[in-house]
């Protein structure tokens, strides 16, 4: 999938995509969506409300920004920078060595699972 840009679930939708090649990609999930994406951008945006779960693990970026509030759960892959906002209990997860800078508020955590 070349030049998408952005995604966006609300309710309980799912979506899987493969192959991705972006620079920037936004993604939205409000609800209980689930997504699982593959392939490499420079830049990825998460924003994830309710309970909704995105699988990124395998969508390399250089650089990711993942805003959660409530019991969402994220995982990236990031090779350069992190930064990550958490209210509520989330969790969010990242492949790689990026910087990170992450800001949580309630039970939610920021865990690293090493290099991919």
């Amino acid at each position: 999938v070349d030049d998408l840009t952005g995604i966006s679930v609300s309710g309980s939708g799912n979506i899987k995509a493969d192959g991705i090649q972006t620079d920037r990609l936004d993604v939205e999930v409000s609800g209980s969506g689930d997504l699982e994406l593959e392939g490499e951008v420079t830049r990825q945006e998460i924003d994830i409300s309710g309970s909704g779960t995105y699988r990124g693990g395998d969508l390399r970026s250089e650089t990711a920004e993942v805003n959660v509030s409530g019991s969402g759960d994220v995982t990236v892959w990031a090779t350069d920078s992190l930064d990550v906002s958490v209210s509520g209990s989330g969790t969010v997860e990242y492949y790689g060595s990026p910087a990170v800078n992450s800001s949580t508020s309630g039970s939610g955590s920021v865990n690293s699972l090493g290099e991919k």
